[in-house]
């Protein structure tokens, strides 16, 4: 009985336990659950106080509209208002004016009739100022050659009719043709030709007054002019060009609509012929100039006459439904003037604009130092086809060294700024001059020593056009006389360095002269000056008709010269392409066409069906506008309101009458206008930081601005004293650098004993996919223009045919070529004075990237081969995983350490090997590979990978054809490249580590060391690892560079180093105290101070443009920093960071702060601790502490193989290295860790597939298999 007692006891007592335990598993459950609907409240709390907060905003953002919107409802109204009282005065000035000029016309009229018996033509300052010496004597006539002739006299002495050649195409053995003689004798003799029986002689032939090259047929009247035309093509002098006839323009106003335009708003039928013929002058071309659809009565037209004279009968002639302009007193085309009752500019179809938009244009403007008239100037679409900008006393500014303007760039132009700056101790504007250079020219910056000229040569098919922008302070003859001096030796040397045309073209700004004002104020003149041959063929120089809100004038010259065309370019919107019915026709195409074939038979008929869809199914992608993305309508319709109050002021002001009204909307209208253009700027760029996806958009503008040219080529010096004179010749020099011929004798390599050969099974769909997919989208494609993002999309219609394709070249070893065929694009390499040298810039290869993932599929493959079966060497860093540029140099810095406890010296040597990748020798490649076990099937593919290859080059827009590379080596951009060079230098990194000394490499970055008691014991070892490395250099035909090869003794006993050179290759390589490795500064004591400096400029620097970036949410500015500014300054940290001490703290703390403030806007006295609280950033300590904790960490998981996993860390009192601190520190953690063993699966190896099913019954069917 008490046993069942007992039993029954416990049995409540089990029952109770499980009864408490439910209980408390309930219990724990519900606080669960009570804690996550806390938890969810607090967030719905949250979400509705921001959507309160956006509520606010919103209603805030909408009064202030409806604030904006009222003051423009009583502005119209106050216009309104005011509007009539305006017109009554401006019709009775007008109509008083008008009467005065009668009165005026009418006395000069009795005048010239009077005087015209006794007096001659008043000649203009230009006529006179045309005339030679002589002419002058001879009173203004020049006496050419006259032949009598039968036919009558020229019918005036001011008809300007005469025909014009150019001779300066002719040769030298076809000059005695292009005498004026025998070019008479020529044209005569076609003339008789078809006038047979008639005598028929030239009136007279001249040349030109100010080039010799041109040559002048004057004509008796039209009928002889066309006749003499059509001669001169029959001539045969090899060379020699007829220039074409020129047209004079005439604006019509009030013509009738009715007249002139049909219910279609197109011109009438003989329109042109009936309106000559009744006003006696000849129409060769007419354009409608007003607005078509505004159904008004009365117009304005342009018409272009053949002849000045009778341009000016039809300028003379007045009637009651039309009136002529001298359209060549305007300032503007006809077609572009301004309207005066809505003042706005319509522009249509005018033929006097195609052509200006096809000849040598300049454009000049003082712009005052002020930002908004540069932008407004920058941003006028009608100067978009113009060849050179000329800007004087621009807006800029010197940060960290650099020059800044507003705007700082611009996609139309190339910038130029003078190549010497004013230091901003000396003056607050570095600079006052600039020109703007069409981006499509070919064009070189002529370096002059002053801050007020910037001069570039632009060169045309025919010629070279040195075009200088020119600032010569006022009442300053001393810089008067300097920049004279500095442009006759900057034109004397453009002169002799070119054997073709040269021409000058200065635009200077500003001297003051007392000329037009009285009582001896002075004015500013703005001055075009070019050299006489190009002078010869001015067509026009005068105002540009948009005023920009400067107190100077814009100048527009103009020269019969036409410029290289440019070359649209077409570009694929894949962001819209309409995929899905992309996939659709592909899969159509691609099911009719067979699988077989060879691999460049398959790649074809891919290729065929890809691109044919994509280029018919892809829109096509807009001109980028020629304006900045921030510029608005409103903002040209303000420039336009401008504009026109400033003409009527100015027009008023001419005419003698001062109008403060006028005066006053003018000032009102440009200040209006700069505010407009200061508020759209800067709520675009705050809109444009309130998207959270631009955040790495914006990081692109943290530099500050980076050189004048940008990434432009300048003309290169080549190899063997010359320049290149075009882009095909800059694309020759380039490629021959970038592709250099390997040495002419190669020592050959042992055999050595093959190891086992290595299995790989074929490529699966699966391995592709994976590659396909981790692809970046968006990558710069080659030269077929298919991104990944194309194959990605594409994956389930061709992802069989691919696996195909891949499978067959693998099988047969070869590739199309497609994939051998890169698109190269130069870049600058930082930091390099002179790029007009070659060796300046880097190649980066665009390749085919369908190609480029079966380049993917096989470097995995190879890396798996190396890390599963030791195929290189432990210490070769770079290129493999785990094996980072920071570990190699932990690894450098332990064995100094240790050779300093036991009281040696390590000497270290670095070298760099010269266009690592171009310049592997393929044949030593595939042997080495074959040694280190690679199958001999993909020996032969890499073989074929390397053979046969081709590009072209891209050189400032301008593509190259395709070049055969006898000697490609490996191309830059494919992911099999770093793999296959560790091969290649693998047997020259080969060296066992010890006490003595050892070697690691990065890539193309080798070292290695040698211990002992003194450097100069040490001597005798670097000598040996020298030779030893250039024996590689002679089996495998690679080049060190010699004047990158660093030599430092480490040692922190002064008595124990040595500063004897060491010769390499006849070149004697001293030893230095400091040199850079890896990237991080190493001193021979490694107290890394210097590193510590740089990292901590490097950091300010960066911290700076960050705080440029004005009104970054915090979050947004965090965010950047910590993506750029702090690994600017802690790059290597835990090498260096134990010598951190108070100063360098310091150093490396004012980036710090800066950043700091450029996340919370705190003040400069807020204290950092809170500063760095409030900004949510880690202290530099604790951060160089967290980076330590990850690093030791990391090396617990090394493999076995890895040179850190084997180093054995002793306590010790001497030189207590920075691993052996790091381990102290962290000894008890890592003992409190579980350590997994990693491995590696094959990427052939089948990874698990998970299905998902809603209905568990349909799930349970499925076999997996």
């Amino acid at each position: 009985m008490k046993q069942m007692a007992k039993a029954q006891q416990e049995t409540v007592k089990e029952i109770t336990t499980s009864h408490e335990r439910i209980i408390e598993t309930l219990w724990n459950a519900w606080k669960k659950e009570q804690q996550a609907l806390k938890q969810m409240i607090q967030g719905q709390e949250k979400a509705i106080r921001q959507l309160q907060q956006d509520i606010q905003g919103i209603q805030a953002q909408a009064a202030q509209e409806r604030k904006l919107m009222q003051e423009q409802i009583d502005e119209l109204k106050r216009m309104q208002q005011h509007a009539p009282r305006d017109i009554e005065s401006l019709q009775v000035q007008a109509s008083e004016e008008i009467k005065r000029i009668h009165e005026k016309l009418d006395i000069m009229a009795q005048h010239a009739v009077a005087g015209s018996a006794r007096t001659n033509p008043r000649q203009s300052f230009a006529d006179i100022a045309r005339m030679s010496p002589t002419e002058g004597q001879n009173g203004g006539v020049r006496g050419p050659e006259v032949v009598s002739s039968p036919t009558p006299p020229l019918s005036s002495p001011g008809e300007d009719l005469f025909c014009t050649i150019d001779i300066s195409g002719v040769g030298d053995d076809d000059r005695n043709k292009a005498q004026i003689g025998e070019v008479r004798q020529a044209i005569e003799a076609a003339v008789r030709t078809k006038k047979e029986g008639e005598r028929w002689r030239c009136a007279a032939v001249v040349r030109g007054a100010r080039n010799a090259n041109i040559i002048k047929v004057i004509c008796r009247d039209v009928a002889e002019l066309h006749m003499v035309r059509q001669a001169v093509l029959e001539t045969d002098i090899p060379g020699a060009k007829l220039l074409r006839e020129r047209l004079y323009p005439v604006k019509i106003n009030g013509a009738n609509r009715s007249a002139v335009l049909d219910s279609n708003h197109n011109l009438l039928p003989g329109v042109a012929e009936v309106l000559g013929q009744e006003n006696e002058v000849t129409i060769a071309r007419m354009n409608w100039l007003s607005d078509k659809g505004n159904g008004k009565a009365y117009g304005s037209m342009a018409t272009r006459h053949s002849s000045a004279k009778k341009r000016r009968d039809a300028a003379d002639v007045r009637s009651e439904d039309i009136t002529m302009d001298n359209a060549n007193q305007q300032s503007q085309c006809a077609c572009h003037a301004e309207d005066g009752t809505n003042h706005s500019v319509e522009h249509v179809d005018c033929v006097k604009c195609e052509e200006m938009s096809t000849r040598l244009q300049v454009y000049q403007l003082n712009v005052r130092k002020n930002d908004k008239v540069h932008l407004s100037m920058m941003n006028d679409k009608e100067l978009e086809d113009y060849v050179a900008l000329a800007v004087a006393e621009p807006w800029a500014c010197t940060i960290e060294g650099q020059v800044m303007t507003v705007p700082n760039h611009h996609s139309n132009w190339t910038k130029m700024i003078p190549t010497k700056t004013r230091e901003p101790r000396v003056s607050r504007w570095p600079i006052r001059s600039m020109l703007w250079i069409r981006r499509d020219l070919e064009a070189e910056q002529v370096p002059i020593p002053s801050p007020d000229l910037t001069a570039a040569i632009v060169r045309f098919p025919e010629r070279d056009v040195l075009v200088v922008s020119v600032y010569i302070e006022g009442r300053n003859e001393q810089a008067l006389e300097a920049a004279m001096g500095q442009l006759h030796t900057a034109i004397a040397k453009f002169r002799n360095g070119s054997g073709r045309r040269t021409d000058v073209i200065l635009p200077a700004a500003p001297r003051h002269e007392n000329v037009g004002r009285p009582r001896g104020i002075a004015s500013t003149i703005d001055l075009v000056l070019a050299s006489t041959e190009l002078a010869d063929e001015m067509t026009s120089c005068g105002i540009h008709p948009t005023e920009h809100g400067s107190d100077h004038r814009a100048i527009r010259t103009e020269f019969d010269t036409t410029p290289p065309e440019r070359t649209p370019s077409d570009r694929l919107l894949f962001k819209n392409a309409p995929w899905l019915e992309i996939k659709e026709r592909v899969r159509t195409k691609l099911e009719a066409l067979p699988y077989g074939g060879t691999v460049q038979a398959q790649t074809d008929r891919l290729m065929s069906v890809v691109l044919d869809a994509i280029n018919d199914l892809v829109p096509r992608a807009k001109p980028s506008p020629y304006a900045k993305r921030w510029w608005t309508t409103d903002l040209t319709r303000l420039r336009r309101m401008y504009t026109y109050w400033r003409n009527q002021a100015r027009a008023c002001r001419r005419r003698g009458r001062e109008a403060a009204d006028l005066e006053q909307k003018a000032r009102e209208a440009a200040k209006e206008y700069h505010d407009a253009i200061r508020r759209q700027k800067k709520a675009h760029w705050d809109s444009f930081l309130e998207d959270g996806a631009n955040i790495w958009q914006s990081a692109k503008y943290l530099s500050p601005g980076g050189e004048a040219m940008g990434d432009k080529i300048p003309p290169l010096k080549s190899r063997d004293g010359t320049t290149t004179s075009d882009k095909a010749e800059q694309a020759e020099e380039l490629l021959s650098v970038f592709f250099p011929p390997l040495p002419a004798v190669i020592e050959d390599e042992e055999r050595r004993p093959a190891q086992r050969e290595i299995a790989m099974p074929e490529v699966t769909l699966e391995e592709v996919e994976e590659k396909v997919m981790a692809a970046k989208a968006w990558k710069a494609p080659g030269e077929d223009g298919l991104p990944a993002m194309v194959w990605k999309q594409l994956w389930p219609v061709v992802g069989e045919r691919v696996l195909h394709l891949f499978q067959t070249s693998l099988r047969d070893g070869e590739l199309p070529v497609q994939w051998r065929s890169a698109k190269i694009i130069p870049l600058k390499k930082p930091g390099k004075d002179d790029y007009k040298v070659a060796k300046a810039w880097r190649p980066i290869s665009l390749l085919s990237t369908l190609g480029k993932i079966l380049e993917a599929v096989m470097a995995d493959r190879i890396s798996y081969a190396v890390e599963t079966f030791g195929l290189l060497p432990t210490n070769h860093f770079g290129g493999r995983k785990q094996r980072s540029a920071e570990q190699a140099l932990l690894l450098l810095q332990e064995h100094i350490y240790k050779a300093w406890r036991n009281r040696k010296v390590l000497s270290l040597i670095s070298f760099d090997v010269k266009g690592a990748y171009n310049g592997v020798f393929k044949d030593r490649l595939l042997q080495r590979l074959e040694a280190k076990g690679i199958p001999k099937g993909l020996v032969k593919w890499i073989d074929a990978f390397c053979s046969n290859r081709s590009a072209t080059i891209v050189v400032n827009g301008y593509t190259s054809g395709r070049r055969d590379l006898p000697q490609a080596g490996l191309p830059q951009g494919s992911p099999l490249s770093p793999v296959l060079f560790l091969f290649f230098n693998a047997d020259l990194v080969q060296c066992k580590i010890d006490a003595k000394g050892g070697s690691i490499a990065f890539i193309d970055d080798y070292s290695a060391w040698v211990t002992g008691l003194t450097a100069e014991a040490n001597r005798v070892g670097i000598q040996a690892v020298i030779d030893r490395a250039l024996e590689w250099e002679r089996r495998s035909g690679a080049t060190f560079e010699e004047d990158k090869t660093v030599i430092i003794h480490f040692t922190r006993h002064h008595e124990r180093t040595d500063e004897s050179p060491y010769t390499i290759k006849g070149q004697a390589i001293i030893p230095k105290k400091s040199g850079k490795i890896l990237g991080l500064v190493m001193d021979s004591e490694l107290r890394y101070e210097e590193h510590v400096k740089e990292a901590a400029t490097r950091g300010l620097r960066a911290a700076m443009c960050l705080r440029r970036l004005k009104m970054l949410t915090p979050r947004t500015a965090r965010q950047l920093f910590v993506a750029t500014v702090a690994p600017t300054m802690d790059y290597a940290s835990n090498v260096w960071s134990h010598r951190r001490g108070v100063r360098e703290t310091k150093w490396l703390n004012e980036a710090q702060k800066m950043g700091v403030q450029a996340i919370t806007g705190a003040f400069k006295t807020v204290s950092m601790a809170v500063a760095e609280a409030e900004a949510g950033i880690l202290p530099i300590g604790e951060r160089h502490a967290q980076a330590g904790t990850r690093l030791y960490v990391n090396m617990q998981a090394l493999p076995k193989t890895h040179p850190l996993a084997t180093l054995r860390v002793r306590e010790t009192r001497r030189y207590l290295s920075p691993l052996t601190k790091l381990a102290l520190a962290h000894e008890g953690v890592i003992a409190r860790m579980e350590t997994i063993e990693p491995y590696a699966l094959p990427p052939w190896h089948r990874h698990m597939v998970v299905k998902y099913d809603s209905d568990k019954e349909a799930a349970a069917d499925v076999d997996t298999g």
